[in-house]
């Protein structure tokens, strides 16, 4: 049966193969908006939407609650997303009425368009056995290209003067030389929007400099999870908490982002964990616990190891550059005690290189 678009031309319901094709997702998209990049920049375009500055505080946290499982649910090459009701009232702890209020505010907002809506199992079509269709949304954002036009730029129709060249009802547009360059609009450090202060972001830490107070833990976990896009379904206090022995063996940030993705023997995980990961706490013991040895201790960072490598590759060019220096020196006063005791040295070394290649020699 067809449906009627919201800009007024009548639709079908898209088949399932076409209803994330870019047809179907620019024809949901709300009028003057895009399909948002990605998740977190749809989530902050949610945010930042004036529509939800008038709300009261429990319902603008419900309304953030269902947008993160639609952004955590969305396909990154189509931005379409189609979890249930069942499943947004199961992540978020509300009731459907809830869950639909939430949706139809987004949708109200230009957040939300309707690729395809949902479809019970008694009006599914016979070839797929009468199942139940969950609804396909698209996230969109104002786009940068729609601007609203001021007064002042709409056209007008004058009316007819004597020894005009237009014809009747021609609208003519006066062209006006600039007398100021072109510039955007000036906003004032007054006028800036600013987030309020329960809302605002924990300070960065460096990914470099190990943090090993309460302080400097959390707001290295508010940097892990800047980095790694998972860790932002969990709260950064539950981060500071699983990643402290961690951070109290000396590990930095970039020694947790390249555990999270590396084992220790250097393979890459094949999984980035974006996707299809339902509890994000196993998932992240998961990709700590080959950093342990088998008394769950921590074992040494990325950047401790490479450090010790360091270490170590020096003291051996000292000690290759000492016993060159001892060479030459017994070739320039071979008679000296010291050039004696040093050949005695190099002797020596060479005889038990060769008594161990005659040992290792297979017998014939």
């Amino acid at each position: 049966m067809a449906r009627f678009h919201p800009r007024g031309l009548p639709r079908r319901r898209p088949t399932g193969d076409r209803e994330r094709s870019p047809l179907a997702v620019a024809q949901a998209l709300p009028h003057g908006t895009s399909r948002a990049p990605n998740q977190h920049a749809w989530r902050r375009a949610v945010r930042d939407s004036p529509a939800l500055d008038r709300l009261r505080a429990d319902r603008r946290a419900t309304i953030l609650a269902v947008a993160d499982v639609l952004a955590f649910s969305a396909d990154w090459t189509s931005m379409t997303t189609r979890p249930t009701w069942a499943h947004l009232a199961t992540r978020t702890g509300r009731s459907r009425a809830t869950i639909a209020r939430a949706l139809a505010t987004l949708r109200a907002a230009d957040l939300l368009g309707i690729v395809a809506t949902g479809r019970s199992a008694g009006y599914g079509p016979m070839a797929l056995g009468n199942q139940a269709e969950a609804a396909v949304y698209v996230l969109a954002q104002l786009s940068t290209l729609h601007a609203v036009p001021s007064p002042g730029d709409e056209d007008e129709t004058p009316t007819r003067e004597a020894g005009s060249s237009h014809p009747p009802g021609a609208r003519v547009r006066e062209i006006k030389t600039p007398t100021e360059p072109l510039r955007g609009q000036t906003v004032s450090a007054a006028t800036r929007p600013t987030l309020p202060a329960d809302q605002r972001q924990h300070p960065l830490w460096p990914g470099s400099a190990p943090a090993r107070r309460k302080d400097e833990r959390r707001s290295a976990a508010a940097e892990l999870q800047r980095r790694v896009f998972p860790l932002r379904r969990t709260s950064t206090a539950w981060i500071a908490a699983a990643t402290r022995e961690f951070m109290l063996a000396g590990w930095t940030v970039t020694d947790m982002v390249h555990a999270i993705d590396h084992r220790p023997d250097g393979r890459a995980w094949p999984h980035d964990g974006a996707t299809g990961i339902a509890q994000i706490g196993r998932w992240l013991a998961h990709r700590l616990r080959p950093w342990r040895d088998e008394h769950t201790t921590v074992l040494a960072s990325p950047s401790q190891r490479a450090t010790a490598a360091a270490v170590h590759a020096r003291a051996v060019a000292t000690a290759r550059r000492t016993a060159h220096e001892q060479l030459m020196a017994t070739r320039s006063a071979p008679d000296s005690p010291v050039a004696a005791a040093a050949l005695a040295d190099i002797r020596a070394t060479l005889e038990a290189a060769r008594a161990q290649a005659r040992d290792r020699r297979p017998a014939t």
